[in-house]
């Protein structure tokens, strides 16, 4: 009973709520267009789509938790065919703090939007991920929102279910602010082509590799040492290759 009345409570005063079936580019286009700060959780993402946040729409702060917990290495992937200047400028957003991509532990579906504008919030729930396929509307999406005064009672719950999803992220390219900080002599550019070839901060399964190399080669030392009969191997940093 106490649920039930926890539910009509929040949900009052909602009655301006709007849906939306995004079957063209333009009913992506305007329900983010107008605002200057975003965040959202989104299954996959679009870097270029991200740039043209900031660049074209003029939003100022971006944080994005992306859904699918394999996705550092997908992006930094993508990243390696785009050209210097475009990651260098999505390294120094980073850098500076306006733009923040969170990455899970473990995999999140869920496809929600809170954008920011002086007074007035708007909180989009949708299948559509942050990614050109959903802009272009080559596939059909749905979403109901709706707009609200930025203390109203409806968008601080929401935003409690939105900080619960950040728990336990990462920070992606935050290997890449380490090299930075570690390296400030170094032109930033060289840093990153570093980091994009993923020089720095092995793959998960070159990580695996390289500890089942590390296994072998003490076995074969093993084998000619006949009081020694331990095998030590110091493990991976990626959870996967731990694992």
């Amino acid at each position: 009973m106490k649920r039930q009345t926890l539910q009509t409570s929040l949900f009052q005063g909602l009655a301006n709520v709007e849906t939306k079936v995004i079957s063209r580019r333009e009913d992506f286009e305007t329900l983010f267009d107008g605002f200057v700060e975003m965040r959202a959780i989104s299954y996959v993402v679009s870097s270029d789509l991200l740039r043209e946040f900031f660049q074209k729409r003029g939003y100022e702060n971006i944080e994005v938790v992306v859904g699918e917990d394999l996705t550092e290495p997908g992006l930094r992937q993508e990243l390696q065919d785009k050209p210097a200047e475009v990651v260098e400028a999505l390294a120094e957003r980073v850098s500076n703090g306006a733009l923040r991509i969170l990455i899970p532990r473990r995999s999140i579906h869920t496809k929600l939007y809170l954008l920011e504008r002086p007074g007035t919030v708007r909180i989009i729930q949708t299948s559509a991920n942050l990614t050109e396929t959903a802009r272009k509307a080559t596939q059909v999406n749905y979403a109901w929102y709706v707009d609200l005064p930025a203390e109203h009672e409806f968008v601080e719950k929401v935003l409690g279910d939105y900080q619960s999803h950040t728990k336990g992220c990462s920070l992606f390219m935050g290997e890449l602010l380490d090299l930075f900080k570690e390296h400030d002599s170094t032109p930033k550019r060289e840093l990153i082509e570093v980091w994009v070839k993923g020089e720095a901060v092995r793959a998960p399964e070159t990580e695996t590799a390289k500890a089942f190399q590390e296994i072998s080669a003490q076995s074969l030392l093993v084998a000619s040492e006949k009081e020694a009969d331990i095998v030590t191997v110091q493990l991976p940093e990626a959870p996967a290759a731990r694992k």
